[in-house]
């Protein structure tokens, strides 16, 4: 897991966030929500797959900037990804938006269904699906 900050708002992700990747990224990713004012845009189009104990950090951070009157959007998600945050629950913290060119064929590959209150939270190319 690898994560890159670039100021003023974005971090981006790439490698498979589970317990171990959660682990890596977690201290630098809470420092920089705990600070934050201004909603954070979390790239993920590079994040290869995301257990429950990945979900938990990015619930962390999104918790963090809601507190601070911000928002995390989580960008370019795969629709298993999205669909992975999903089953959590707490994907009302959060702005989705996922990835464009994947959206309707990884929900038919994997055979994801979406409910319709997480559908109409999901952005594509800026408008809701």
């Amino acid at each position: 897991m690898k994560i890159v900050i670039k100021l003023p708002r974005q971090v981006t992700l790439s490698g498979q966030l589970d317990s171990k990747g959660a682990g890596l990224i977690y201290d630098e990713l809470v420092e920089f929500c705990k600070s934050s004012t201004a909603n954070v845009s979390l790239d993920m189009a590079n994040v290869e797959g995301c257990t429950r104990a990945g979900c938990g950090i990015i619930f962390v951070a999104a918790k963090l900037l809601q507190q601070n009157g911000a928002r995390l959007q989580v960008r370019n998600a795969c629709a298993a990804v999205l669909e992975t945050i999903s089953a959590r629950g707490f994907h009302h913290l959060l702005v989705l938006e996922a990835c464009p060119e994947d959206h309707d064929n990884q929900l038919e590959q994997f055979g994801l269904h979406l409910s319709p209150e997480l559908q109409e939270r999901i952005i594509l190319d800026g408008h809701p699906s």
